[in-house]
């Protein structure tokens, strides 16, 4: 009779466990995702998918003695690869002296999913229940981050059941296209951090940068405004500095939802450069130029629909002048473009 009860309590467990998550509001779901990120001690390796291009990650996270650690490392190619510790991202890039900013947020949609103002981003999306599947051998629960307006991309999250882990992530146009895909493929959740894992933990990370090392072109009040962003984004972000090889200043303003980060960039043009509009894709992420009437060249850069791009770029408009006037700039997520 023993023999026949063990699996029968087994089964009984594990079905007390689905119904309380089935109970669970999107919400609820959304808020066990990111408490689970924090504090659970795991390996996550998936598959960023872009218009056919394929971009193996990996994702680690150590939580240790009331502090935690995301590493972020790209595992094809030169070496790519972020560490949060104590609100400091340090970053490891080709053709770049590793360094560290204060208080800015670490790239990559997984990041930003796990650390997103909930209260804020249901101010602009709609969190639905979609469902269950199986992603990584592992039962799901589907959640879908649906914006209120046609401006923006919905996010489909498929998290663990278990442990609220997310397992994988689409990212759809307002026509319903793919346009991105994070796909699990190995998820490891450990007791305790590896040694290896603690040795990644403890690892001296390169010199923290001060705002004067980041901006080195002078400071002052930007000429320029933006008359239209997409709903739920504010400017968070501005200042001026010099592009990398070219030792010309432009202007830059970082808008946020919550989510998504949007960069927009302003340089003056020469008067005999004509009027032009460029769309680069990159998957769910658009770089849009854009040279108007007033000689500016405007580039937006973000994870926003093509049209959404254009209609930002193009509300971009000179102010009436005014003094100039010294401003310090905001370092939170200048390095999130």
């Amino acid at each position: 009779m023993t023999k026949y009860l063990i699996p029968l309590v087994g089964c009984l467990i594990a079905f007390s466990f689905q119904a309380a998550a089935q109970t669970l509001s999107p919400q609820q779901w959304l808020t066990r995702m990111q408490q689970s990120s924090h504090d659970l001690n795991y390996q996550f390796s998936y598959v960023a998918l872009h218009q056919g291009r394929s971009e193996p990650i990996r994702l680690s996270h150590v939580s240790s003695k009331g502090k935690d650690m995301f590493a972020m490392e790209y595992l094809n190619g030169p070496v790519r690869q972020y560490i949060r510790r104590d609100n400091k991202v340090s970053f490891f890039e080709p053709d770049h002296q590793p360094y560290t900013l204060n208080h800015t947020k670490m790239p990559g949609l997984l990041p930003a999913l796990f650390n997103m103002p909930l209260p804020e981003v249901f101010d602009s999306y709609h969190a639905l229940l979609a469902g269950q599947s199986r992603v990584v051998g592992r039962q799901a629960q589907i959640v879908r981050l649906a914006p209120e307006s046609a401006d923006k991309y919905s996010y489909v999250l498929w998290l663990d059941q278990d442990n609220g882990l997310l397992l994988r992530v689409d990212v759809l146009t307002p026509q319903g296209q793919l346009v991105g895909q994070y796909l699990g493929v190995t998820l490891d959740v450990m007791q305790k951090p590896t040694k290896a894992l603690l040795a990644l933990f403890n690892l001296k990370l390169p010199k923290t940068l001060e705002a004067s090392d980041v901006y080195q072109a002078p400071q002052r009040k930007l000429d320029w405004s933006i008359g239209w962003l997409p709903q739920g984004f504010k400017v968070i972000s501005r200042d001026r500095h010099l592009l990398v090889g070219v030792n010309q200043p432009v202007d830059y303003m970082m808008a946020y939802d919550g989510l998504v980060l949007v960069s927009i960039y302003v340089a003056p043009v020469t008067a005999t450069t004509a009027e032009q509009k460029q769309l680069v894709r990159l998957g769910s992420t658009n770089l849009f130029t854009f040279v108007n009437s007033e000689r500016m060249k405007v580039t937006v850069v973000g994870q926003i629909p093509a049209q959404s791009a254009l209609h930002i770029a193009e509300s971009v408009r000179l102010k009436l002048p005014s003094k100039t006037q010294t401003e310090q700039p905001a370092l939170s997520g200048a390095a999130s473009s």
